[in-house]
Order: C-alpha cells, then sequence, then structure tokens
C-alpha cells in the first residue's frame, strides 16, 4: 500500500506489542484449516472461576469472506464481506441471533492516492452512526483524524486527530483522543535488524 495509510493504522504496531494475544485469563485456542480453505477455530476461556467457549469458522472465496461464531450463550454471530464489492468499496452484513436488534449493513468506502487517504462507515439502522476518517502525508508519515456523526443525538460523539511517524527502526505516534482531553504518545524501537519491519 503506497501513502500514508489508514487513521486506524496510526499507533498500531506499538499497541499490537504491548497488547495484542495478551490477556489475564486462562485461555485454550484449537484451529485447523481444511484444504478448501475453511479456518475452524474453538476457545475456551476461564475468567475468574467461569468457563466460556466459543466457536468460529472463517471461509474465503475470491472477495468474499464469511465469519460466523457461535459463542456460549447461544448466540450467533454472522458477518459477509465481499472485497472490492465496487472500486475501493468493501460491503460487510452483519447478523446477529437470537437479538434481532443486532443485525447492521455497512458500506466501508477506502480511498488510496499516493499521498492521502479517505474511508468511510454508515451503520445502516434506523439512526445510523457516520465514522469518516482521513490521513495526508507520505510513506513512512502521516497525518490524520477522524469524526463520529450519531444522527440519533444529531450530534458529534467522537473527533481525533494523529501524527505518526514510520521509519526502518522506529515507529512512534501523538494522538489526541476522547474528543481533544487525552493525548497518548506511543513508540516503538527496534534494537534487532532481524526483527524490522
Amino acid at each position: 500500500m503506497m501513502g500514508p495509510g489508514l487513521f486506524s493504522n496510526i499507533g498500531k504496531r506499538a499497541k499490537n506489542l504491548l497488547t495484542k494475544g495478551c490477556t489475564r485469563d486462562q485461555k485454550l485456542t484449537i484451529s485447523t484449516v481444511t484444504a478448501s480453505v475453511l479456518v475452524l477455530t474453538s476457545a475456551s476461556v476461564k475468567k475468574k472461576e467461569l468457563y466460556t467457549h466459543d466457536i468460529s469458522s472463517v471461509y474465503k472465496h475470491k472477495n468474499t469472506v464469511i465469519n460466523v461464531i457461535m459463542g456460549a450463550e447461544s448466540n450467533i454471530s454472522t458477518t459477509l464481506t465481499v472485497l472490492e464489492a465496487l472500486p475501493s468499496t468493501n460491503l460487510l452484513i452483519c447478523v446477529e441471533l437470537p437479538d434481532n436488534k443486532g443485525g447492521k449493513l455497512e458500506l466501508h468506502y477506502c480511498h488510496f492516492h499516493k499521498n492521502a487517504s479517505f474511508a468511510t462507515k454508515i451503520g445502516m439502522k434506523p439512526y445510523p452512526v457516520l465514522k469518516i476518517s482521513g490521513t495526508v502525508g507520505a510513506p513512512g508519515v502521516a497525518l490524520g483524524a477522524e469524526v463520529q456523526y450519531d444522527t440519533a443525538k444529531g450530534e458529534f460523539t467522537k473527533y481525533n486527530a494523529a501524527i505518526g511517524v514510520t521509519k526502518h527502526d522506529f515507529h512512534i505516534a501523538f494522538i489526541l483522543s476522547n474528543k481533544g482531553d487525552r493525548i497518548k504518545v506511543s513508540g516503538l524501537y527496534h534494537f534487532d535488524e532481524k526483527h524490522r519491519a
């Protein structure tokens, strides 16, 4: 991918280093892949004295991904994703059972340019939430912002801004979040050349 990338990727490498895959709970995951690219995963998590189990399956075919998760409380979540349904547009359809209010249709539009990217996300409910984000810059440097507008409340519920710098041996990000009330700074430095991204 050329250009500055998406707003959601600013500071992601440092955050993933500290949080991805980390849990204080006991967790057992078993996963298998079939010849037809069907991934089946079963996970069991112990939180305090309670065990929860879920089973998920992911099927990929050309530009379509189907993800089905059966949760511990007999709830089923299904997501159908069509990548590049239209140029630069991904279509997501999510259905949750038995919760009849959990269904949603989302349209993700992402446009990448040499020096900019733009993404929108619209939840198709009676009062949808509209999310818009954009970044400008060049490979290695990104300046971005995102806003979220709740049509039910008639107000902006989120606005964030960030600056990210990525070089061969380090990543650093400054993120202004929580409607300007919080500043997050994250950084990652590679000491060993073999582990550089």
